[in-house]
């Protein structure tokens, strides 16, 4: 790996020239959020998203048999989260409720409706959807809270534990490499790689050379639209033991 060059993410606003597959075969575009300039927008075909589904599914099944109603509390549009969680529940055989992120009166509304025992979404949007359960004073027993996008403290993942009842996970991904691939159980802070679609590099930013703490590099194993050859990601991580 380390002969082959880096990929960052200002090789991919040009991402024409990463498209590897007629559009044709095209079943899904995803774009980053754009903070830094022009939105990055990444495809895929349908046997990659099948492909990201079933393990997603699987991942929940292994956890969570029976009833499934996820709330599925994220920005909606063309942001890879709410898209992706929303065909994993319903791979897995579950009811997905995609109400997006907006007031947390509405979601609580939505709560009330179909009390789902299950709710993916963001730390920041847990945190003033407690809030606001709290003032409301409505609490339902909820099994998975899923987290990702954003810091999970440790302090959040108590709060939403002790009110909600509930285990919580957090995920840690992006769109370039497809959504959530990597996932932190409860009690470990440890986040744990889906080493079946990617292969991780972790590199001293200055020299690009392999090191035990610098920044994250993915390279995609299975992807067929935008395949991605040791994409530098820009965050910080060390190797651990779990």
């Amino acid at each position: 790996a380390p002969k082959l060059p880096f990929t960052t993410s200002a090789d991919l606003r040009d991402w024409q020239k990463f498209l590897c597959v007629p559009e044709s075969e095209i079943a899904a575009v995803f774009t980053t959020s754009g903070t830094t300039g022009e939105p990055k927008r990444v495809y895929y075909t349908w046997r990659e998203m099948n492909a990201l589904a079933n393990l997603g599914a699987v991942a929940l099944r292994i956890r969570h048999a029976g009833r499934m109603v996820a709330l599925i509390a994220l920005p909606q549009g063309l942001w890879m989260g709410s898209g992706e969680a929303q065909r994993v529940v319903e791979r897995a055989g579950g009811l997905a409720l995609p109400i997006g992120a907006g007031d947390p009166q509405e979601a609580l509304k939505a709560m009330r409706r179909f009390t789902p025992n299950v709710v993916i979404s963001s730390s920041s949007y847990m945190t003033a959807l407690t809030r606001e359960a709290e003032r409301s004073n409505f609490k339902i027993s909820l099994d998975v809270i899923l987290l990702g996008g954003e810091l999970l403290t440790d302090a959040h993942t108590a709060r939403f534990h002790d009110y909600w009842g509930a285990q919580v996970y957090n995920t840690y991904g992006s769109t370039e490499i497809g959504g959530g691939q990597a996932i932190a159980l409860p009690d470990c802070a440890c986040l744990h790689l889906n080493d079946l679609h990617l292969f991780t590099e972790i590199v001293d930013p200055a020299t690009g050379k392999p090191a035990n703490e610098g920044e994250l590099v993915f390279t995609t194993l299975t992807r067929e639209a935008m395949p991605l050859v040791r994409y530098r990601m820009g965050d910080r991580a060390r190797w651990s033991g779990c």
